[in-house]
């Protein structure tokens, strides 16, 4: 068995194997498996000497039994150490060999590597590659690892050949090194221990809301005394515990996480050299007496194959952080008599993972502590808020009382607070000294159009040296008395707590307004923030147009040509322009319509299309269903209707062209003879080929063409419209938009006939403008004289019997033999006449003749009259009531 060392690249040579080629390595390599690893002194010029195992065998056969020549002393050593090591270990194989009083340069020692030695104590095996010595030396040296599969039998043996060679005139002998064997064993590599030190870090002022997750930093990092990177840590592996508590050892353990797996999905690595991860712990366990609490990082012990927790170094701590919900409330406001609401939410995200959450919010009469409690109501516990009031006997008008919410008795969250202001008022007022305005003359938008607001409060409500009321007006749009969205106009009031609010600009139409008074000295600006505040009642102001003379303008088309028409019956589009003259002032709000109409009296529009702007032309579908038959174009105009703005004379004439669809024959030539009864042709609808009328229908005729496909096709002698002969006509089938004619040949002249053919009585189309497309020829040729059905009697040939023959334009069937007996000359010749066929009544039958030969049962006729042969006979005239013909009657 043959097994492999090491790949090329672990085979390292020393500088006397220069002489070692890329070949001849690549023998040794492909038993070893390895390749030799780069070597600055490996430089391959030499190519190996290669045999195969078996001529190897052959040759150290032969070699063992030939008797070492006198003179010559040789000597091979080989050292191979170490000769026991693991699968993958290096191992060194030198030696030498001496031929005393020779020059073996240029000569080769070559090495053999297999699993069994012969009698002779050589190895079995195969010459891997030969190592040619260079200037006199016969010294080598090689190292390299042992291959895995040498591990899979008990010994690798490994021997030195020197085989016999012709040097200077003189034989070399063969020469061996004795033979040594490699043991390679499997074993387990002890893993190396790294001692680390853990460490947590969070950010400084990171605080989350409590029952979530807070992140925490760990490191991971080689004790200070040891220089060494978690990079050169073969395996990552091991359980850290993170810990919360005022110690690491008496701490909670709140998670735990595999250092494999956060390597694995990314939360963890290597920079410069420590081991960081990022790690979310639960805040749930925090007792509600803390907000702040030290979280610890510990490597389990015996958890990590080659981590293990540093001896007497101390770890380092964060600090999770954790806050409970602030409370949002708005200050609020009420009419005098009225209790206050105030709708309360608690700042938790919805998707917070520990419900219920429980408690309540309590209203409190003071900020103080000892405070008495005015009222108390439930947190929703789906949607973290709870509405609260503030009953009227604890409001006093004018004065701006401040109360206590407090979040108590949850099971999840410690107490928080917020204070708020309640006011007590009348209500807010809004007007506007215009509340309808007219434009003038030119104007768009009315201007700085006022609106006036005044905070109403009860009458000496204010004692003298008491805190007032003072704030901003802020104007909304509105909708239905419902605010909609702030205009960014305010008024500021100190003392009569009134203002006036100017729009810059307002277009035509109706507007409502509403005003919100907000008391700034209690909170945040805006309808939904706190402090208190109130809406006032909705304000109309309504701005009209000024009256404005219709502009007058001018309509234009441009001109139209064939080329622009499409098929009768179907749409067709015009573009009609209105210009506006240079010093008029377009209208704002455009309206009308454009017509286009025909200048036939009594034709209605036949198109058009609302104004929307002056920018472009207005394109106009124009129908041409009413178009008349007998022309291809009519005459139209535009012209400018319902409009209020605008004003405009009908446009200029223009014409506006259709095309009917030509009449197609196929074939387009033919050649007939004159003895036909009829030239057959097919006549089809199609499109012009005219213009790029083929190109917009290349399917022809649309499929769905709305209007009447019915009428006649005519073929004519002339392309006139008044046609010349009528030759055939046939109805138009309004499926296949076709028709087959038969052109009576008789009609035709000899020679080439130029016909037409047109499209008449057809209520879609005009019948003048469709019979001039193509025209087509039939050329009628006189018919060759008949071939013979049989062949002319000739007096010269020899007829045996039964010959049919033609003489005279009559035909006769020889009986018996003859030769030169002239058919028809003697009614009891070698010929028998058959008679011509004859057309009756009752069938066809031939005519009597004398020479026939009737042997009874025939049926001919003669003179008008049928006969039945009764017997033979022959030259005997039908007629005789005696003779051999039975009467059948007239024929």
């Amino acid at each position: 068995m043959i097994t492999q060392l090491p790949d090329s690249e672990d085979i390292h040579m020393p500088a006397p194997l220069r002489g070692f080629t890329a070949l001849a390595l690549a023998s040794f390599l492909a038993f070893t498996g390895f390749a030799p690893a780069a070597h600055a002194d490996v430089e391959p010029t030499v190519e190996p000497t290669l045999s195969t195992a078996e001529d190897q065998a052959e040759d150290l056969a032969e070699e063992s039994e030939r008797p070492e020549e006198q003179g010559v002393e040789t000597s091979l050593t080989m050292d191979v150490s170490p000769t026991e090591l693991a699968p993958g270990d290096q191992y060194q194989v030198e030696g030498e060999f001496t031929a005393e009083g020779v020059d073996i340069t240029g000569t080769e020692v070559g090495f053999v590597v297999g699993e069994e030695l012969d009698e002779n104590g050589n190895v079995v095996g195969e010459t891997l590659f030969n190592y040619p010595f260079e200037i006199n030396s016969g010294w080598y040296r090689f190292w390299s690892h042992a291959p895995e599969a040498w591990a899979s039998h008990d010994t690798t043996y490994i021997q030195a050949v020197y085989e016999e060679t012709q040097a200077e005139g003189v034989t070399v002998p063969a020469t061996y090194s004795p033979a040594v064997g490699i043991t390679v064993v499997e074993q387990d590599p002890e893993p190396q221990t790294f001692h680390v030190t853990t460490w947590a870090r969070t950010a400084t002022g990171d605080r989350v809301l409590r029952g979530l997750d807070h992140r925490v930093t760990a490191q991971i990092r080689p004790r200070d005394d040891f220089d060494f990177s978690l990079a050169d840590v073969e395996v990552l592996d091991g359980t850290l515990e993170f810990i919360s508590g005022n110690a690491i050892n008496s701490g909670d353990v709140l998670s735990t996480l595999d250092i494999a797996d956060a390597v694995a999905d990314g939360s963890a690595e290597i920079v410069n050299g420590i081991l960081y991860v990022d790690h979310w712990v639960s805040t749930a366990q925090m007792p509600l007496t803390s907000t702040n609490r030290p979280v610890w990082v510990r490597l389990v012990e015996g958890s990590s194959t080659q981590l293990a927790q540093a001896p007497n170094v101390a770890p380092s701590n964060g600090t999770l952080r954790v806050s409970d919900p602030a409370i949002i409330a708005s200050n609020a406001g009420a009419a005098e008599g009225d209790d206050a609401t105030i709708t309360v939410s608690l700042d938790i995200p919805e998707d917070y993972p520990h419900r219920p959450v429980g408690g309540q919010i309590g209203v409190y009469a003071s900020t103080s502590s000892a405070a008495e409690q005015i009222s108390v109501s439930d947190v929703d516990d789906e949607t973290f808020t709870a509405e609260v009031t503030i009953p009227a006997e604890r409001l006093s008008p004018g004065t701006n009382g401040v109360f206590q919410l407090r979040h108590i008795n949850s099971e999840r969250f410690a107490e928080t607070t917020r204070n708020v202001s309640v006011h007590v008022f009348t209500e807010v007022q809004a007007s506007t000294p215009t509340p309808e305005i007219q434009l003038g003359e030119g104007e768009t938008h009315a201007t700085d159009v006022e609106i006036e607001a005044v905070m109403e409060f009860e009458p000496g409500s204010w004692p003298a040296g008491s805190w007032s009321p003072r704030g901003d007006f802020y104007l909304y749009s509105s909708e239905g008395g419902e605010p909609l969205e702030d205009l960014g106009i305010t008024g500021y009031t100190e003392t009569d707590h009134s203002a006036t609010m100017a729009i810059d600009e307002l277009p035509v139409g109706e507007h409502e307004f509403m005003v919100l008074y907000h008391d700034n000295h209690t909170g945040t600006v805006n309808q939904n923030g706190t402090g208190y505040q109130g809406w006032s009642n909705p304000v109309t102001v309504t701005v009209t147009e000024s009256e404005q003379d219709p502009v007058e303008v001018s309509l234009q088309m441009p001109f139209y040509t064939a080329e622009h028409a499409e098929l009768r019956g179907l749409d067709n589009e015009v573009e009609v322009t209105i210009n506006l003259p240079e010093d008029a002032v377009l209208p704002e709000d455009l309206d009308g319509t454009i017509e286009v109409y025909t200048v036939t009296p009594g034709t209605p529009a036949i198109g058009s299309a609302e104004i929307t702007s002056l920018d472009e032309p207005i394109t106009v579908t124009i129908s041409t269903e009413s178009f008349r038959t007998d022309r291809v174009s009519e005459n139209i105009r535009a012209r400018l209707v319902d409009s209020t703005t605008l004003t405009a004379e009908p446009s200029g004439l223009r014409l506006l062209y259709v095309f009917d669809p030509a009449v197609t024959v196929t074939p387009e030539e033919q050649n007939i003879y004159d003895d036909a009864d009829f030239a057959t042709v097919t006549a089809e609808l199609a499109i012009p080929d005219r213009y790029d009328y083929q190109e917009r229908y290349p399917e022809g005729i649309p499929a769905d063409y709305p209007h009447d496909l019915s009428g006649t096709i005519e073929v004519r002698e002339l392309r006139s419209a008044s046609g010349g002969e009528l030759f055939a006509s046939a109805s138009l089938d309004t499926e296949t938009r076709s028709a087959e004619l038969e052109i009576p040949v008789a009609d035709l002249e000899l020679g080439e006939n130029t016909l037409w053919a047109r499209l008449v009585d057809a209520p879609s189309f005009g019948e003048n403008y469709i019979t001039r497309e193509n025209p087509f020829t039939i050329t009628v040729e006189e018919a060759p004289e008949p071939e013979p059905e049989h062949p002319a009697w000739d007096s010269a040939t020899v007829y045996t019997g039964g010959e049919i023959v033609e003489y005279q334009g009559r035909v006769f069937e020889a009986l018996w033999w003859t030769r030169n007996q002239e058919p028809g000359a003697s009614p009891y010749s070698a010929w028998s006449e058959i008679g011509a066929p004859t057309e009756c009544e009752s069938g066809t039958y031939p005519a009597w003749a004398a020479s026939t030969e009737f042997r009874g049962g025939e049926t001919v006729v003669h003179e008008g009259t049928i006969y039945t042969a009764k017997w033979y006979s022959r030259n005997q005239e039908p007629g005789d009531q005696w003779g051999p013909w039975e009467d059948g009657g007239n024929c």
